[in-house]
């Protein structure tokens, strides 16, 4: 196998890692990103890691060219209410 495949493979493995570790924490971005790796799912997750909670502050990160809105953002941040 060439090199840049094993690259490409890797970053797969390394974004499935990423959206299961959301999903554990009941995080459900992916139902409002089409791609966890684009500029607002990427925004979004840096600010978790810095330690913001806010759901509508995070929401605002998402960039302007986005098509999902703000309150289902919030709703995927927000997760299964138990």
């Amino acid at each position: 196998m060439c090199h840049r495949a094993e690259m490409v493979g890797d970053a797969a493995k390394q974004l499935q890692l990423i959206q299961k570790s959301l999903t554990e924490m009941n995080i459900k971005i992916q139902h409002v990103f089409s791609d966890i790796d684009g500029v607002s799912a990427q925004a979004i997750i840096a600010a978790i890691l810095t330690g913001e909670r806010d759901a509508k502050k995070l929401a605002a990160l998402r960039d302007k060219r986005c098509r999902s809105s703000s309150e289902d953002i919030i709703e995927a941040l927000k997760g299964d209410a138990y």
